[in-house]
């Protein structure tokens, strides 16, 4: 299959690649809006015809509702403000731009006015026609372990769970913690968040969607691919079958997830890494002023990882939240010439936090390289 975009080159992202998706209003129920969202990425949201946000499933996954939605709330209130693409976005802004929206389209502007969206998919499109990922394993870029839920949860432990530790699937096992299949939170919200009805008194209580077994939900079947593959056949899977995710094996095993948003992070801290080794591929605006200090102890790091003997670091890439007043989330991937280390650590205080986070992955690191050397010693 060809997947060939007619882009004279990398500087501009030209109009013809836009998406027509419907649009509505903000007083629309969003309960009204999910069945579009089975056939789109993200609809545009208008507020007295005018440009108002796009809504996708990641922002109602973020307003963190039950799966029965009151009839009240309407699209207004989960639409986001993201940044915009024109025919003078590079596909590197463009990916930038989709890193830190978070979200499954972006709106294309022309002369003042929303065109359309570009979509995930089509940038996908662009990276495999520019040969962006050609050098990238997929190893080094998915995201492990896979976190799994046993077959017996409900839709609602499944939700929940995601919500907690802020992932879109999870693998399901069976009893014996064998891989069953994958549930992500866009299937949940878009075939199974119903709108509340008021019930008669004497009307019997059916079973709410939250009571559902989550196989309702489950892929059986989920496509898979080995993470020694480079991301070039991972994207093609992923453009092929019209999915934003495949489940990474080793030996037939499932060990990560890689997803859309692993791919578009990896992209743009192989470009970053050009001046700088380490990348904030997200940083909660609140923390916009302490960018550089985190930029600062995070090169401080790998410096110091660097005089390690036989180890060799390539970049790190940073994901920073602030989850309350006083606590932050930092996800950490650092890729190194014999593989990725993964970290997550949740605490008090950004610098804290951060410190902690630095710590854990020295430790992994020197454990990584002890473990190399000793299976080198008996090869």
């Amino acid at each position: 299959m060809n997947y060939k975009i007619n882009a004279s080159d990398l500087s501009k992202i030209p109009e013809d690649l836009v998406s027509k998706v419907p649009n509505i209003d903000f007083k629309t129920p969003v309960s009204e809006v999910l069945p579009l969202l089975n056939k789109n990425e993200a609809v545009i949201v208008n507020k007295n015809n005018k440009f108002y946000g796009i809504l996708d499933t990641r922002a109602i996954k973020r307003s963190k509702l039950t799966l029965k939605l009151p009839r009240s709330l309407t699209a207004g209130k989960f639409a986001v403000k993201t940044p915009s693409i024109d025919d003078g976005t590079s596909i590197y802004e463009a990916i930038e731009s989709f890193n830190k929206a978070g979200a499954k389209a972006l709106p294309y502007v022309v002369r003042g006015s929303v065109l359309g969206l570009i979509e995930r998919s089509t940038m996908l499109k662009m990276i495999l026609s520019t040969g962006l990922a050609k050098e990238i394993k997929i190893k080094n870029a998915m995201t492990s372990p896979l976190l799994s839920i046993n077959i017996n949860s409900t839709m609602g432990q499944a939700r929940s769970m995601m919500l907690k530790y802020r992932v879109n699937r999870l693998a399901i096992t069976d009893d014996y913690r064998r891989f069953a299949g994958l549930v992500t939170h866009s299937d949940i919200i878009t075939h199974y968040t119903k709108a509340s009805e008021p019930m008669p008194e004497k009307k019997i209580d059916m079973t709410g969607p939250s009571e559902l077994p989550i196989t309702n939900a489950m892929l059986d079947n989920p496509i898979t691919i080995d993470q020694e593959k480079n991301l070039p056949e991972a994207i093609r899977l992923l453009i092929e079958n019209k999915i934003s995710s495949l489940v990474v094996t080793k030996k037939g095993t499932p060990i990560g997830i890689l997803t859309t948003s692993d791919i578009f992070q990896n992209i743009s801290a192989s470009k970053a890494v050009e001046l700088n080794n380490v990348y904030i591929a997200s940083l909660d605006p609140s923390l916009a002023e302490y960018k550089e200090e985190i930029l600062e102890a995070a090169n401080a790091f790998i410096n110091k990882i660097k005089k390690l003997h036989r180890v060799r670091v390539d970049y790190l890439i940073l994901r920073i939240k602030r989850i309350k007043p006083s606590k932050y989330e930092i996800h950490a991937r650092l890729m190194l010439g014999k593989g990725a280390i993964q970290v997550s650590v949740t605490d008090y205080m950004l610098e804290k936090t951060l410190n902690r986070l630095l710590e854990i992955l020295k430790e992994r690191v020197i454990k990584a390289k002890e473990k190399r050397l000793s299976a080198e010693r008996y090869e």
